[in-house]
């Protein structure tokens, strides 16, 4: 697969928000403790330039 290094336009990219997302469940346990299920194995990456 080839890779297409292209720089994101200034003008758009100023102001844009974002980065790595998690999706992670903490369950409380009986004993007061917590346990935490990953939803998925790696994170996401999601951006907002609006």
């Amino acid at each position: 697969m080839a890779f297409h290094e292209v720089r994101f336009p200034d003008n758009i990219s100023r102001g844009a928000r974002g980065g790595p997302e998690r999706r992670t469940q903490i369950v409380e346990l009986a004993s007061g403790e917590e346990e935490r299920n990953a939803s998925w194995a790696n994170s996401r990456r999601r951006y907002d330039v609006a």
